[in-house]
């Protein structure tokens, strides 16, 4: 060996291994570097090799690595008795330091090189290499081949596992996503019931009475469809002025709108029914075994009109709306629809 002081190569130690450069013991297929290394109170002899005809810039690789003992070196790892050589990989090993460990790589060779394994230098010194867990296995190996600006090949059982990961992690968040729209719909529903069960005002809005819950910005785009309310603001003596009011109207897919817009204060109080629309017939209706007679509309809003002008009690009251019959009670605040009856004509 000669050169003892100028290496060749470049041998990154870490946690706890202390390496220290030997000399050269070239041969004629390859360069050799030896290196010493310690670990705890064992040492070990290290040859790294670049083989003749190898590229400018080109890689040392790790060649085989022995403990050192007075009756002669005992080989404890080499390149062509690795486990993954004799399965089939055929490739570069070299030495990285990652995260201050001192790790082996096995790069493939090619158009576009991807690293195969990554073993930490210490496993290959036990009588048995540990066997670690697979996600750190898989993380490390993505960790340095980013570091080295190379692609990743997985084994079949990494993939299975990634596929197995990609699914729960899929899972996973398909269920906090439904917990967050759970708890949104429950905060939603929460809101709409503190609406509903508010104190009702009544005003007079385009000549006639209104009574429905009051409203302030944009509270009410939340409501169920054909809710009635009283829009309006709260003073900065904390009351509620009514400004307008409105049947809260939605379709598929589209924002709430505003229905029916009427301005509060405007017009005179309807006195009189015929003002408002009339049935277009009169069903004769059975509901539990009791028949009624019941004025129908053409629309459930001309039916809502006759509510707000102050039908209630219950009363029953029928919509034929394309070709379809709707069975109704009448009372003060909502439109309870009845499914439990027979028409007769």
């Amino acid at each position: 060996m000669s050169n003892i002081n100028k290496p060749r190569s470049n041998f990154s130690a870490g946690n706890g291994i202390s390496v220290r450069f030997c000399g050269e013991d070239d041969n004629n297929n390859a360069s050799v570097d030896v290196w010493a290394m310690k670990v705890s109170e064992k040492f070990f002899t290290v040859n790294l090799i670049l083989p003749n005809g190898a590229p400018e810039g080109a890689r040392w690789l790790i060649g085989s690595i022995a403990l050192s003992r007075k009756s002669g070196d005992e080989s404890v790892w080499s390149f062509k008795d690795d486990e993954r050589i004799k399965a089939g990989f055929h490739g570069l090993t070299y030495t990285v330091n990652h995260e201050d460990t001192t790790c082996l790589v096995f790069q493939t060779i090619g158009m576009e090189p991807k690293v195969a394994f990554v073993v930490p230098l210490l496993d290959l010194l036990q009588p048995q290499e540990p066997q670690r867990p697979m996600p750190e296995v898989i993380a490390r190996k993505r960790a340095v081949a980013v570091n080295l600006g190379l692609g990743v090949q997985y084994t079949p059982t990494e993939e299975l596992l990634m596929k197995h990961l990609a699914q729960k992690a899929k899972e996973e968040e398909e269920k906090r996503i439904a917990k967050i729209r759970k708890e949104k719909e429950e905060k939603r529903q929460e809101l709409i019931s503190g609406m509903l069960s508010r104190r009702q005002v009544t005003v007079i809005a385009n000549g006639r009475q209104v009574t429905a819950i009051w409203v302030i910005n944009d509270e009410w785009k939340i409501l169920p469809p054909k809710t009635q309310v009283v829009w309006g603001e709260i003073g900065e003596d904390g009351k509620f002025y009514a400004r307008e009011v409105f049947q809260v109207f939605k379709e598929r897919g589209k924002e709430a709108q505003k229905r029916h817009r009427a301005e509060v204060g405007t017009g005179k109080l309807l006195a009189k029914a015929t003002a408002l629309p009339e049935p277009t017939s009169v069903k004769v209706v059975i509901v539990g075994d009791v028949p009624f007679e019941v004025p129908t509309f053409a629309v459930r809003d001309e039916l809502e009109l006759h509510q707000q002008a102050g039908l209630n009690s219950g009363v029953l009251r029928g919509v034929e709306e394309g070709g379809k019959f709707s069975l109704f009670r009448v009372s003060k605040d909502k439109l309870t629809p009845v499914t439990d009856f027979q028409v007769l004509s």
